[in-house]
């Protein structure tokens, strides 16, 4: 008789539970959590004690989830914002067609009927760092990275130059008062948004990242703002942070369910600061190679004659439809599918196919977990978590082809602790044979000697057999053959097929990926593994796979040369993310002639640092260690810091350049498991790229060394001094021209070729001969290596725009090339509260705008002054209390 859950799994999956229905709007968990709150509610139970039984979700305070909701462009998704906002939503942002933010889920069945919402999914996030948080601090990458010697030989320690930050939270545990007293940050952080949910309990992960850039580039200003709240959340907070004057920026966030195929909004984000000047850097990944990619094949599994990608088939062996992977218990994992179509969320047309993706207990009977979205139309993706403490580690994964054509590739990524580097692997191991003297058996080591102390083992269908034992004895057979008796049958082992494997006293033994290695003084070895078919691919994807972002790995401090370990030795973290994602269609969803190979990661930087608080104490030093690349990512950054710096006319494209071409190859301890690698030109030495490691570690003094080669012309910066320009208040432009053009640069001369407007000029410093009316400035010769530079102090006032667009060139008699002799800096013009017409002070003037939007039912954020989605009566009454002089009287 056929087991129930068995039946139960063969009815999902031949009679479609994900099947297209014409109005489905919310993807199946949504769908789950409004059931599960609905149960919730109806029987009797308070809303503070519901919980979600879905780990891929971010419930905040019981009865919200955040939400990523895609429109179908960005003008709908303007009067989107208001009617979400009307609808409870709280903390929306808006970037492009999409919106994010924390919705009440009492209301979710609301969206299925809102005009203007295509799909609406929830925003799942992950951090890049591995320990928790824990807590004067040492930042040994410093020394690891030689960032120490360039601070004094180039006498640089970051100022002028602004880095942004993007994580989880930066003052939710209420530590980054006594970090600035203790010296572990400065005083002048500008927090332009920190997480509005601390009472969930987020990690400042953000603030440790900013002790690390504090450590090695100390006069840098830094800026913060949360990614923690949806993908448009963190799409805006990359534009905020360019608008607010960010020189470099930083993150450590990953949004699961962003494109793997395809840029999307997130990535979109970096690729267009990038654009406007702006170094980015990004985490690569804690995943290593937990990844399965592969051409999908097309089956019909067999007692369900369901349509199924065949596992065994896809890897040129006989049909079987179900993968095996290992899931330690007490472990939480998420797994995220996607397939070749494009992404609604990325602008596109949305995805022509639909799949379901299943995990299932370990005798195929029990689904334990599903995600089944209506996916043609929106994302091609799929996205299940599980916790479990069951005996088992053994799963299966099964993915069914619901509606539309067979994709052409699939790809999934494991979210969860990958496995150590292993002490030995399996052609590094010995084989054992056996003699028999008067019938009984003798385990012989290569050299002759009788194996004294430690295990003898076999593989035997993809399981650990120790061998020798009582309970597992040897045999002699008949035609003189070594046997052993596993599940009621025997087998022939010591033989090329099925050979005896010695496991050393002290060591144990694991199965990753179908091969056999050994760890040192580990109790229980059962990492998180995919074991049948595994294709062991990248896992960097989503924005730090964007072209314009450098993807950072991560290696211990402790494996770098100025700590002992040969470069030829150093071994990067066992988690480090490997790339090879390819990139199949552009950002409207059109397909590429050929798939797109993005060269990640990009550089390896130290981790492992100490902090006052975050992670755990590994090194002995008294403070925590952060570890993963959450901790690289910020180190390079920091180094960046320094480069800008001394050489602050450098494109971001330079400073990568710089630091790809000046990093030290490093081997990749996997080896070519995947794909091959291709060369990359950008590193030291073509060859020298890999998945792993990409160009190597970087090391400060030779990256330095590289942009001083790229040093060869005249170049122009351009920057406000303050990193925030508020209405009403006087900041400084400053223009530097720095000649590294081998000529005497005469009649020099620098020009504005586009003012902003709404400005008033008050004072010039370090012009000699200075044209107010042309905003032109001239100077007596530049020699060579020297640097020309002039302040222009000016106040913004009555700016309707919120912006300040300037252009300025540099122009010379002397024969030299000027292309880099031009910039451009396009600033936002923030605003104190109640400022509603952006002259610098709150007045009458602003309440009569204020009043005239309330009378239209205008609702937009910058009006919204008690935050409660709405412009009304309240925000009027706020206004007054925010008059610059008594009585509202006008001050401008």
């Amino acid at each position: 008789m056929m087991n129930r859950y068995r039946l139960v799994f063969l009815l999902m999956v031949c009679c479609g539970m994900s099947a297209q229905a014409a109005d489905i709007r919310l993807s199946s968990h949504l769908q789950r959590l409004q059931a599960e709150f609905r149960q919730h509610s109806a029987a009797g139970k308070p809303v503070h004690s519901f919980v979600s039984t879905d780990p891929t979700l971010s419930v905040i305070d019981h009865r919200y989830v955040v939400l990523d909701i895609s429109a179908a462009d960005s003008a709908q998704a303007e009067t989107l914002l208001e009617h979400l906002q009307a609808l409870g939503m709280m903390h929306a942002v808006r970037y492009k067609h999409l919106v994010s933010g924390a919705f009440p889920i009492e209301s979710l069945h609301e969206l299925e009927g809102l005009s203007g919402v295509n799909w609406v999914q929830a925003a799942s996030a992950a951090r890049h760092a591995l320990g928790p948080p824990g807590g004067l601090a040492y930042n040994a990458a410093d020394a690891a990275m030689f960032t120490d010697v360039v601070r004094k030989r180039y006498n640089v320690d970051g100022s002028g130059v602004t880095i942004g930050v993007l994580s989880d939270s930066y003052n939710c545990l209420d530590g980054a008062a006594d970090d600035v007293l203790s010296g572990d940050l400065p005083d002048d952080v500008v927090v332009l948004q920190d997480y509005p949910f601390c009472e969930e309990g987020l990690s400042d992960e953000g603030r440790a990242m900013m002790q690390l850039v504090y450590d090695i580039a100390p006069g840098a200003k830094q800026m913060f703002y949360t990614a923690w709240m949806g993908a448009a959340g963190f799409a805006q907070g990359i534009q905020r942070l360019a608008d607010a004057g960010a020189d470099i920026i930083v993150d450590d966030i990953a949004y699961l369910t962003m494109p793997m195929f395809q840029d999307g909004p997130i990535a979109q984000s970096v690729d267009e600061v990038k654009a406007r000047g702006v170094a980015y850097f990004s985490s690569a990944g804690n995943m290593a190679r937990l990844s399965y990619e592969n051409d999908f094949v097309s089956g019909r599994e067999p007692l369900s004659s369901d349509t199924a990608h065949d596992f065994g088939k896809a890897a040129g062996q006989a049909s079987d439809f179900y993968q095996k992977i290992t899931i330690p218990q007490n472990t939480g994992v998420r797994i995220v599918l996607q397939w070749d179509d494009p992404a609604e969320i990325a602008g596109g047309a949305g995805a022509k196919t639909d799949l379901d993706l299943f995990l299932l207990d370990h005798s195929k009977r029990r689904i334990l977990s599903s995600s089944q979205d209506s996916n043609i139309g929106h994302n091609p993706v799929e996205i299940l978590g599980i916790g479990h403490s069951m005996e088992t580690t053994e799963f299966y994964l099964y993915i069914s082809h619901r509606a539309g054509p067979a994709p052409k590739h699939v790809k999934y990524v494991l979210f969860g602790p990958p496995a150590p580097w292993p002490d030995a692997k399996e052609d590094e191991l010995v084989q054992l044979s056996v003699q028999f003297n008067n019938g009984a058996p003798t385990l012989v080591m290569p050299d002759g000697q009788v194996m004294q102390r430690g295990k003898a083992v076999v593989v035997l269908e993809r399981e650990i057999v120790e061998i020798n034992t009582q309970e597992r004895p040897l045999f002699l057979g008949s035609d003189g053959n070594v046997l052993i008796e596993y599940k009621d049958e025997f087998h022939r082992i010591g033989t090329p097929y099925l050979p005896i494997w010695f496991i050393p006293e002290g060591f144990k033994a694991a199965l990753i990926g179908g091969e056999l290695i050994l760890y040192r003084d580990i109790e229980d070895v059962v990492p998180l593994t995919i074991d049948h078919y595994p294709t062991h691919s990248g896992t960097v994807y989503g924005h730090a796979n964007a072209a314009g972002a450098m993807a950072v790995g991560a290696i211990p401090y402790e494996e770098t040369p100025w700590f002992g370990t040969p470069i030829t030795d150093s071994k990067i973290q066992y988690f480090s993310s490997a790339g090879g994602t390819p990139i199949y269609f552009n950002r409207d969803g059109i397909r590429h002639s050929q798939a797109e190979q993005r060269l990640k990661p990009d550089i390896v930087a130290p981790d492992n640092s100490d902090t006052t608080f975050f992670g755990n104490d590994n090194d002995g030093s008294g403070f925590p260690n952060f570890t993963g690349t959450s901790a690289a990512a910020p180190n390079a950054a920091a180094l960046a810091g320094l480069l800008k710096q001394a050489f602050p006319f450098l494109s971001p494209d330079q400073v990568h350049l710089a630091m790809r071409k000046g990093s030290q190859p490093l081997h990749d301890p996997a080896g070519n498991v995947s794909q091959p690698a291709p060369a990359n030109p950008d590193c030291e030495f073509a060859d020298d790229f890999n998945w792993g490691t990409g160009c190597g570690l970087v090391k400060a003094d030779r990256i330095f060394s590289e942009a001083g080669h790229a040093a060869d012309s005249v170049y122009l910066t351009l920057k406000a001094i303050e990193p925030l320009v508020i209405a009403g208040r006087e900041f400084d432009y400053r223009f530097e021209v720095h000649n590294f053009s081998g000529q005497t640069l005469t009649n020099l001369q620098v020009s504005a070729k586009r003012l902003p407007k709404f400005l008033r000029y008050r004072y010039v410093d370090g012009c000699p001969n200075f044209n107010r009316k042309k905003v032109e400035c001239k100077f007596p010769d530049l020699p060579s290596g020297g640097t020309a530079a002039f302040s222009i102090g000016v106040m913004p006032r009555n700016n309707p725009t919120r912006r300040l667009l300037l252009e300025a060139e540099v122009s010379t008699d002397a024969p030299v090339d000027l292309s880099g002799a031009q910039a451009v800096l396009d600033i936002e013009l923030l605003a104190v509260p109640g400022d509603i017409n952006g002259d610098g002070c709150v007045d009458k003037a602003d309440w009569r705008r204020l009043f005239s939007a309330y009378r239209r039912g205008d609702h937009k954020p910058a009006y919204d002054l008690d935050g409660d989605g709405l412009v009304g009566q309240s925000d009027l009454q706020i206004l007054k209390t925010l008059y610059s002089r008594p009585g509202g009287r006008r001050c401008r």
